[in-house]
């Protein structure tokens, strides 16, 4: 009886192993692009302003500002996110997550002037919770 609890054991241990491997081989990679992308977005901002800042008739301050206020949004939606996070799952938050920046990211093609950009922008930033959704998602595929 006791070597069938052995066999047992190991046969879970081999799973865990299994599991970690396929996370790693499958999630890791996909995570590692969202954040690339999720760079990219952010960085873009500021090499859009070089066309961007005459077509929308924003002066430097304005922009700096529809800039900064990606960052408000990305703050005052911390915690709320989070909380939601751990209600929904991260599966389901990263999805909605993915889904609402798409939409406003295309959303800011359609800019036509600096109050639309400072409300999409803040959009944004408010949705743009990603980083705490990949962290639950590592910490429940690796946790015990």
């Amino acid at each position: 009886m006791t070597s069938n609890v052995s066999e047992r054991h190991l046969d879970t241990s081999s799973l865990d192993v299994q599991t970690v491997r396929k996370i790693a081989q499958r999630i890791i990679p996909f995570m590692g692009l969202l954040y690339l992308v999720s760079f990219l977005d952010r960085v873009n901002v500021g090499f859009a302003a070089l066309t961007m800042n005459a077509d929308l008739g924003l002066t430097p301050v304005m922009f700096g500002v529809g800039s900064g206020i990606f960052f408000l949004g990305y703050i005052l939606a911390g915690i709320p996110s989070n909380v939601i996070l751990l209600r929904v799952g991260a599966r389901r938050w990263i999805s909605r997550i993915m889904i609402g920046w798409v939409l406003i990211s295309c959303a800011l093609a359609f800019v036509n002037g600096p109050v639309a950009f400072y409300i999409l922008r803040f959009l944004l930033g408010v949705d743009q919770q990603l980083q705490a959704g990949m962290q639950e998602l590592s910490r429940a595929s690796y946790s015990r």
